[in-house]
């Protein structure tokens, strides 16, 4: 099976969200029944969008950004 990732929920792998848990719970899912993951073409964008809209509001660190 397929799943296409939302941008969203990567954030919520690397970032503190509201829905982090679920996210870290249902990728664990994924990860065990090998689930073949895909995000469309401007995916990389919305992470990268979002994580320096983080930094620059301060709520991350531009080194725990750049590690996410």
């Amino acid at each position: 099976m397929k799943i296409v990732v939302d941008a969203n929920i990567a954030l919520a792998l690397v970032m503190p969200l509201a829905y982090s848990e679920q996210a870290h719970r249902q990728f664990a899912i994924w990860v065990k029944d090998s689930t073949e993951l895909v995000a469309p073409t401007l995916w990389s964008y919305e992470v990268v969008a979002s994580l320096r809209k983080a930094v620059a509001t301060k709520w991350l660190t531009p080194e725990r950004a750049e590690s996410a």
